[in-house]
């Protein structure tokens, strides 16, 4: 409750009302106080920002439209805080301001292209005032604008535009708050063929940058950066240039993309394509390219094969923001992961693995939670040693459901159970699902990890078997998958999947609850060495 000269505004009214002072003077008093209180209350229509939403991303919750997604405000412990959008565009790139009061984000006004999907030439850049509502656009071209970057003293932002040239090639571009006085910051070299995606550096002075370029029929991206007058263009990646040949002819160029300065200015993360069409993360140098220099890959090795793009530093520089698919996985949707700059984990916050989520960013004023973490205690609860060894079968001989309960340490249960077919060609799929009960409250944990050592297989090993994990969503009492190992073959199985809470643990009893789905050409069946679950607590 806010206060007035000290009170708060009840107490205001009740010393009004118990005050025998003479007429004239309280009404004086009251005149005054009452029209403190009318200053600092909030107009009709005003938002005050959600201090909880330490990210803004864009999500789309509905598959059958792909490119679909509206920005939400979201936390740490992956739930969604604020919606910010709500119509049939497409959005992207959405960042907040330096003071946290508006988002910039790019929406696509239409225009999907047969067999290509949208076309960027109707991208144009909005701000979004997150104390009004109301919304602002900042640009308005038959050309795509796009990347909306704002400087460190919320003046300018920076962005990539196709405006002025013939051909249709990006460019860099700052314009000031309100979108007025846009000034074109590079102009081409030799061999390019666009500069996309700026990334302000530290000091304010330089921008980092794409240039998409082609050198004797060969295309490639490197990361460049200029000064923000035009001047003292470097080089500052190779770019995967020696990596292999794409060929001038291909869609998908090697190299490097989604360039972020980290906080002290001294290193550059970006995206990189590889020759073998993966895309990782990789971190260089912010210094001058030359053979040789160090570009050291961070990718996770669970999963190798997924993608990781769109980096972004926590404001303390201790975390980094980042999308995750597996599409060789049969993850194909983008999964918001937290990691450290020395890529030593990666933890899920995406709360269900359907959703899609893209260009992640986070506020200005967010606690990344490391200091947490570190002083945090780690509890492990654990399902028994050695279940199910070939034993714990879904199903009896004709087929239907035949719930199978081991009891197990620490009053854990483990339930057998038939599910649906995720294919009909396939047997039905076996349920293993386990519980645990928390001595801890949900909003003091700050990570969930499932470690499973065992083995999958069936009465037939031949043949493609599959598992995911699956968790309960107790606020839509319903459960999502957030793992999924497809082609596992009869060799040992490893799984370590870190989450964000989100709202896998019930609020009144403390509860988690997991099942595992194995499913397969033949009747599939579990065999583990392991299960525990890790919470992390601050």
């Amino acid at each position: 409750m806010s206060t007035v000269l000290g009170f708060t505004r009840l107490e205001a009214c009740l010393y009004l009302r118990q005050t025998a002072m003479r007429p004239k003077i309280l009404a004086i008093i009251a005149a005054i106080l009452f029209g403190l209180i009318y200053l600092q209350a909030p107009s009709a229509g005003t938002r005050s920002p959600d201090l909880r939403a330490e990210l803004v991303v864009v999500l789309n919750m509905n598959r059958a439209n792909p490119l679909g997604g509206e920005i939400w405000l979201m936390d740490l412990k992956g739930r969604l805080v604020r919606r910010i959008t709500k119509n049939n565009y497409h959005e992207e790139s959405p960042k907040f301001s330096p003071d946290g009061n508006k988002i910039v984000f790019v929406r696509n006004m239409g225009g999907i292209v047969p067999g290509v999907g949208l076309d960027p030439k109707y991208n144009e850049i909005f701000v979004y005032n997150l104390r009004t509502g109301v919304e602002s656009r900042l640009t308005k071209n038959n050309v795509e604008d796009g990347h909306p970057e704002w400087s460190f003293d919320g003046k300018y932002i920076a962005f990539h535009s196709r405006r002025n040239h013939p051909e249709g090639k990006a460019t860099l571009w700052i314009m000031e708050a309100d979108g007025s006085r846009a000034r074109q910051i590079t102009g081409f070299q030799s061999g390019d063929i666009s500069h996309l995606d700026p990334s302000w550096g530290p000091d304010g002075q330089w921008l980092a940058f794409v240039n998409y370029r082609e050198e004797n029929r060969y295309r490639y991206s490197r990361i460049e950066k200029i000064r923000i007058d035009g001047t003292q263009r470097t080089v500052l990646s190779s770019g995967g240039k020696f990596a292999g040949s794409s060929g001038a002819e291909k869609g998908e160029p090697l190299g490097d993309m989604d360039p972020i300065h980290s906080p002290d200015g001294a290193m550059i993360w970006s995206a990189r394509r590889l020759n073998d069409g993966l895309i990782h993360l990789f971190v260089f140098g912010a210094n001058t390219y030359y053979g040789g220099k160090a570009e050291t890959d961070m990718n996770w090795p669970v999963h190798p094969d997924a993608v990781e793009r769109s980096p972004q530093f926590s404001p303390d520089g201790r975390r980094i923001l980042l999308t995750r698919s597996s599409p060789k996985a049969g993850v194909r949707n983008r999964q918001l992961v937290l990691t450290d700059p020395q890529s030593s984990f990666r933890r899920y916050l995406t709360a269900r693995e359907d959703w899609d989520m893209w260009h992640p960013s986070w506020h200005p004023l967010a606690q990344s939670a490391a200091e947490k973490e570190s002083n945090g205690t780690l509890m492990s609860y654990k399902a028994g040693n050695a279940v199910g060894v070939k034993t714990i079968l879904a199903h009896n001989g004709d087929g239907r459901s035949a719930a199978q309960r081991l009891k197990t340490a620490g009053a854990v249960r483990l339930t057998v159970s038939a599910v649906q077919p995720v294919n009909l060609k396939s047997a039905p799929p076996a349920a293993y699902e386990v519980g645990w009960k928390l001595d801890v409250a949900p909003e003091r944990v700050s990570s969930l990890t499932v470690r499973y050592q065992g083995r999958l297989h069936g009465e037939d090993e031949v043949g493609e078997k599959s598992l995911l994990l699956q968790l309960m969503d107790w606020g839509e009492k319903s459960w999502v998958t957030v793992f999924v190992l497809p082609e596992a073959s009869g060799d040992r199985v490893k799984i370590q999947h870190e989450i964000a809470p989100a709202h896998f643990i019930s609020g009144d009893k403390h509860e988690v609850k997991l099942r595992i789905v194995a499913f397969g050409a033949s009747i599939p069946a579990l065999e583990m060495d392991s299960l525990t679950l890790d919470v992390r607590r601050n």
